[in-house]
């Protein structure tokens, strides 16, 4: 059960980017990648963000991970809690230039 609510919380996060996406008829086509934490590789799933979008469009569309990670926490175990703060805090450190707060400076 644990893996499950350790799992979960990077799937919801990027099936937010993906109804997001959607709900302005767009599809976002996600590869498989690793980010690295002091050398240690993570496994993370990276999409490129869809043409033709407006400036709160991109917002919402970026935003849309992190923000259904933590709705979700609401209906969930705190295990799923913590985890999901987990990955928002590591986040920055293995994501790179290919992160979701990278597209906000220059909208």
């Amino acid at each position: 059960m644990i893996f499950l609510f350790t799992i979960l919380p990077p799937v919801i996060h990027e099936l937010g980017h993906f109804l997001a996406a959607l709900l302005f008829g767009k599809v976002i086509k996600f590869r498989f990648s690793f980010g690295k934490i002091k050398g240690i590789p993570v496994p993370r799933w990276v999409w490129n963000l869809p043409s033709g979008l407006t400036k709160n469009q991109i917002i919402f569309v970026t935003q849309a991970g992190f923000v259904s990670e933590f709705i979700a926490a609401l209906f969930l175990p705190v295990i799923y809690l913590a985890v999901a703060c987990l990955h928002f805090t590591l986040y920055p450190w293995y994501a790179g230039k290919e992160n979701d707060f990278s597209h906000l400076g220059g909208v």
